[in-house]
């Protein structure tokens, strides 16, 4: 695991909050959306043969959290 300077990195985020509020960039937005609900999430995983743990397997985990 790499060294982090935490300090360092509150700073840069708080400089980032005060180039934003005075209009000098803009932030990335994105949009999340809900999970499916625990049953969609076992069904999906059952009929896929459980196959959502397994690296090769050929549905992305969108699939599996109601993104597909």
């Amino acid at each position: 695991m790499a060294d982090r300077d935490i300090g360092l990195e509150i700073l840069e985020g708080i400089q980032e909050i005060k180039a934003y509020k005075s209009g000098k960039i803009d932030l990335k937005i994105r949009e999340l959306k809900d999970p499916s609900p625990p049953q969609v999430i076992r069904r999906r995983l059952e009929q896929d043969g459980g196959k959502a743990s397994n690296p090769q397997s050929s549905k992305p985990l969108s699939y599996f959290l109601g993104g597909e």
